[in-house]
């Protein structure tokens, strides 16, 4: 099953989750890796058929997270993929037994699948025929190519993207093939700039042109762009009684991904370990091991890739390394681009480039940090805070500021489009009110229902338009969690919304009648760590501290104590601190220098 088949399943499943879906909230889609690609065209395709087939149901998602994808096309070293070719297709007696036959024919079976072919940027079998490699004597000069299903793949993407007529929703022309209904973010756990050798963490990666493998008569080398033939691969495995192999080939025009600066696998994972893994006794005959790189690393997504910047960035010496801050990509909110401090994780390209970010990034916010991860992998020791936080923020933040957005237009009318968001503090409406988006009044057409229900406060600000046969409804409510299993789907449920499902229903809290003086936050500024106190006659009940931008980074609750002493030190910048008592609550406006 490749790609495209798999995006078929997914259309299935959203098909499926419309019919029968409990309430009006839109999906939200974490697509990693791989899963970038199908989630990509299956949306593209639920969108143009929704246009022209009837019945056919709209995807109903709001927002796409692209997880280290592979918008350009994944990355593998190219001289492994030769290896791998190389080595099956005309094995040495030095690789004929059980373990390393079993992993010739893995790797070789893994690189011929539809989705491999559908997947990689560059794929060997599309410059060198298999029959090739039988040749005891093969010397070859190949400018690297993407194999032909990739491409129709990408024909695919083109062909539901260029057959949409309803513009309404989206006036921007992304520079990748993309839905036009959904926000779309994107994290890279490559790096924003440098070469992957540049690391401070210590992590050791091979620079363009350098070798993976060295010796007389086994090279592997990483890419290195060059107008000119450069030698990729060599392998001379002599066999005396069974076969001989000399190949070598030379490769030019072709971009270094295969070390750009970028997230990547190690061990097992590492498709270069374990084809040395699976050659190491020919690598060793008769050349030592000592030629082999220990514990070979490499960049398997670059930045430019799982961010899909646009190519025509790329810098002329084609290294695959560029400086997002220089792009002006990376601001996390308008008082850093007015200072013209720049952040070193998370961007929001409208910031730095209000009028042509879409033609630098189709993504409107990225994450993407200073070092190099492992691909997709996150272990706890890996734990990255401000990682969570963004995608804390974009998917349900404790205020939701909505803009730019024209509810109903996802679909064409008569057909109904019905939305529900809520938030745990405040909903607020508008022309401009959050930098985290391009400017835009926020408007429910005729055929749009909106649902709109926060804790505290829900605010419609200049710019908020509701077109006549709308329907919106504006509550005061936040539905938690009962910590029961999610109510199961069935035939018995109903959209309408004034009718909501057996939840958990938090009372608002009470409002800031509170005399402040009752409550301290100290100190204030701070170094990081505060403590809160209140007076003995009281007892806190609740500690809540947002950011700036609404993102909750702290919450104690059942405190019933007078003082409560912050475990975590914050990081520089403005929070509210939200001080819950019996009375009400008390905010507090606190810096971090």
């Amino acid at each position: 099953m490749g790609l495209i088949e798999a995006a078929d399943l997914l259309v299935d499943f959203l098909k499926y989750i419309q019919e029968n879906k409990v309430t009006d909230y839109e999906n939200v889609i974490s697509a990693s890796s791989m899963s970038s690609d199908i989630a990509t065209l299956a949306l593209l395709k639920m969108e143009a058929l929704n246009e022209i087939v009837p019945n056919f149901p709209h995807h109903h998602s709001r927002l796409v997270i692209h997880f280290d994808a592979n918008v350009w096309g994944a990355n593998l070293p190219y001289s492994s993929l030769l290896q791998i070719y190389s080595g099956y297709l005309n094995p040495s007696m030095n690789t004929i037994d059980l373990q390393t036959s079993y992993l010739r024919t893995y790797l070789f079976a893994t690189m011929e699948q539809k989705a491999t072919q559908e997947l990689l940027r560059y794929h060997p079998a599309a410059s060198i025929g298999n029959l090739e490699y039988f040749s005891p004597i093969l010397t070859k000069t190949v400018i690297p190519k993407t194999h032909a299903r990739r491409l129709n793949f990408y024909s695919n993407l083109n062909l539901y993207q260029n057959s949409l007529t309803n513009t309404a929703n989206n006036n921007h022309q992304y520079i990748a093939a993309l839905p036009r209904s959904p926000r779309h973010v994107a994290i890279s756990l490559g790096k924003y700039k440098d070469e992957n050798n540049v690391n401070q963490d210590g992590t050791n990666f091979v620079g363009a042109g350098d070798l993976w493998v060295s010796g007389v008569d086994h090279i592997l080398r990483a890419a290195k762009h060059s107008t000119s033939p450069e030698l990729l691969f060599r392998r001379h495995a002599i066999s005396p009684g069974f076969t001989s192999a000399h190949h070598n080939i030379y490769v030019k025009e072709m971009l270094p991904i295969d070390n750009a600066s970028g997230s990547f696998f190690s061990g097992i994972g590492n498709i270069l370990f374990v084809s040395i893994l699976t050659y190491r006794n020919e690598f060793a005959f008769p050349i030592p091991s000592i030629y082999m790189i220990d514990n070979p690393m490499f960049s398997h997504k670059s930045v430019v890739t799982a961010l899909a910047i646009n190519p025509d960035l790329w810098s002329p010496q084609h290294t695959m390394t560029l400086d997002l801050q220089t792009l002006g990509l990376m601001y996390r909110n308008v008082s850093e681009l007015s200072l013209d401090v720049k952040s070193t994780d998370v961007g929001y390209p409208n910031l730095g480039r209000p009028n042509d970010h879409f033609s630098v990034t189709p993504f409107e916010a990225i994450y993407v940090d200073d070092q190099p991860d492992q691909h997709i992998r996150l272990d706890k020791s890996d734990y990255i805070t401000e990682l969570v936080e963004f995608i804390n923020g974009e998917v349900e933040p404790s205020w939701l500021y909505l803009q730019n957005s024209r509810v109903g237009t996802q679909v064409l009318p008569p057909k109904e489009y019905r939305i529900k968001r809520q938030a745990l503090t405040a909903i607020v409406t508008g022309y401009q009110v959050t930098h985290q988006t391009d400017p835009g009044n926020y408007m429910v057409e005729a055929n749009g229902v909106a649902n709109l229900q926060a804790g505290e406060l829900v605010e419609l600000m200049p710019g908020t338009e509701f077109k006549s046969g709308s329907d919106v409804w504006v509550h005061i409510l936040y539905e938690g969690c009962t910590g029961g299993k999610a109510a199961e789907m069935g035939d018995n449920q109903t959209n309408e919304l004034n009718e909501f499902p057996e939840l958990h229903r938090a009372a608002p809290p009470a409002r800031e009648n509170l005399d402040q003086t009752s409550v301290v936050v100290y100190p204030n500024p701070s170094k990081g760590f505060i403590a809160v106190a209140c007076s003995e006659n009281s007892a806190l009940q609740s500690v809540d501290i947002y950011t700036i931008s609404g993102n909750l980074v702290y919450t104690c609750r059942d405190l019933k104590e007078n003082q409560h002493k912050v475990p975590i030190q914050l990081e520089k910048g403005t929070y509210v601190v939200n001080v819950g008592l019996e009375e009400g609550i008390s905010h507090h406006k606190l810096i971090v220098l």
